[in-house]
């Protein structure tokens, strides 16, 4: 805990110190600064209506992936020509650019609903690779006891796999949630919202307002921040 607040201090005394340096708010601006404009954000209804809207978004596509990438392992532990169509699949999802992607989502969705697709498109991939990677340790891990009791493919998954993997399914979700949240606000600054913590972004930096700016980029962090210690806490629990 001490390493950790020194840590920001040193941060912020950096910070102070290349904002004297540099002596301009349009390129650095001072933190206390950034703090006050934060404060002001607090008391803005508009700022917890892009606050949650981000969030929905984020909501909605970790959900969904999640369960189209439970589905798809289930399909590949189920058949072996199965496995080998998902995974050429996934390979030109984790390759496509994903500016191409969002090109493409702009011409067929609507703007919310092409930054769900970008984001589920981005986090399939590794949750897949994540799940399967899980589901073999196990399978190998308990393998006598599978064959023995002869249990479905189904059945496994309910009654073995998920109950032995919570602590990595938690780690999962972690991992899952913050690529999430990178992916949707960095979507809602490309695909031009109108409401978002993205398209905030976009004011800020159509304004020059370094201060709303720097703001918004540090709730991102510290949303990252909290995500990350209540995942920790959960994982944490899972072990006793």
């Amino acid at each position: 805990m001490k390493k950790s607040v020194l840590s920001w201090v040193v941060v912020l005394l950096l910070w102070q110190g290349l904002a004297l340096l540099v002596d301009n708010t349009i390129l650095i601006p001072a933190p206390i600064e950034v703090f006050l404009k934060m404060f002001d954000q607090l008391q803005d209804f508009s700022f917890w209506n892009h606050l949650g809207q981000t969030f929905f978004r984020i909501l909605v596509a970790f959900v969904m992936s999640l369960l189209v990438s439970f589905i798809l392992v289930v399909l590949k532990l189920k058949n072996k020509y199965l496995d080998n169509f998902i995974n050429q699949l996934l390979m030109i999802l984790r390759v496509v650019p994903t500016a191409a992607i969002i090109l493409m989502a702009l011409v067929w969705l609507t703007p919310h609903n092409s930054i769900i697709l970008i984001t589920l498109l981005v986090m399939i991939p590794l949750m897949v690779d994540l799940l399967q990677q899980q589901f073999d340790r196990i399978k190998k891990d308990y393998r006598d006891p599978i064959v023995i009791y002869g249990s479905s493919t189904m059945d496994n998954l309910l009654k073995v796999f998920i109950p032995l993997s919570l602590e990595s399914f938690l780690t999962l979700c972690r991992s899952a949630v913050l690529l999430g949240l990178k992916v949707v606000v960095s979507s809602e600054v490309l695909v031009s919202i109108q409401v978002g913590l993205g398209r905030q972004l976009q004011y800020a930096r159509f304004d020059l307002d370094m201060n709303r700016l720097f703001a918004i980029t540090i709730w991102v962090i510290l949303i990252a921040v909290g995500v990350t210690k209540v995942f920790d806490y959960l994982i944490d629990k899972s072990r006793y």
